[in-house]
């Protein structure tokens, strides 16, 4: 009896391990390659093992210097080909202030790529740094500061709305041959610009596009053929504009005869 027992145990032994021994080969298998991946996952992570050996730079830079760039993401590179963080290196480019944005690519097995998009200043802002053409500040040094440069300045927060104005203006005063080297707008959002030959021009803080224009109509017959005459043009009335002349002899112009000059702008006040 005792025999027939033991018989029957040692088969449902025999047919258990028959069962399982399937699934214990791909486990065990699947094992060794997690661990095997770990650990060539471990080595490649470290920075003496795969290391960066070459940084290549792309772009048109002119002011943007690469050994700064070097020192600004030198403590990222030693972090090895896969161990560092890209989005730290493009933040680290990026605080260099000549650039304006920057993307970052590895190219196996040891080159890091910076494509490096550098800021084109169009204006000095105030005495502290620059705008470019949407009007974002920037400030580089002093001594890499392109000379020659128009001036603009506003309050706080208007850098965007003083280039805007800017531009506009430009784009007003080309047919005339004429550039604005220095555009202001005070704290009471009144305009003043002078003009690349010299001319100081009070737009006021009203209807600056129609007196502007009202301007260019008039120019080329009254005023450029003695602009060196000009002190100043007032255009802060409502048909016509007061000249300040360099002789001290002062003259209000109405380019409407049947109108008066019409009175200025709030802009006088104060």
């Amino acid at each position: 009896m005792a025999k027939r027992q033991q018989a029957r145990t040692k088969k449902r032994v025999q047919k258990s391990r028959r069962i399982t021994a399937p699934w214990l080969g791909p486990l065990v298998l699947a094992m060794m390659i997690v661990t095997s991946l770990a650990g060539a996952a471990y080595w490649l992570g470290q920075p003496e093992n795969l290391p960066v050996k070459n940084v290549r730079i792309q772009g048109e830079l002119k002011y943007v210097q690469q050994d700064e760039l070097q020192v600004a993401i030198a403590k990222h590179v030693q972090e090895g080909f896969l161990g560092m963080d890209v989005t730290a290196v493009r933040e680290a480019v990026e605080t260099q202030p000549w650039v304006k944005r920057c993307s970052v690519r590895r190219t196996w097995p040891s080159t890091l790529v910076l494509s490096i998009t550098e800021q084109k200043a169009i204006a000095r802002w105030r005495d502290s740094g620059l705008v470019n053409a949407e009007g974002e500040y920037f400030q580089p040094l002093k001594s890499s500061i392109p000379a020659g440069l128009p001036e603009l300045s506003g309050p706080k927060g208007t850098a965007v709305a003083v280039t805007a104005h800017y531009r506009a203006l430009q784009n007003s005063l080309a047919p005339l041959d004429l550039s604005v080297s220095n555009l202001s707008m005070d704290s009471r959002r009144a305009w003043r610009m002078q003009l690349d030959n010299g001319m100081k021009v009070l737009l006021g803080r009203d209807e600056s596009a129609p007196r502007i224009k009202r301007f260019i109509q008039v120019y080329p017959k009254v005023l450029a053929p003695q602009f060196d005459a000009v002190s100043q043009v007032d255009l802060r009335y409502t048909n016509g504009f007061a000249v300040a002349w360099t002789e001290a002899r002062g003259l209000s112009l109405n380019p409407f005869p049947d109108k008066s000059l019409g009175t200025p702008d709030s802009s006088f006040r104060g």
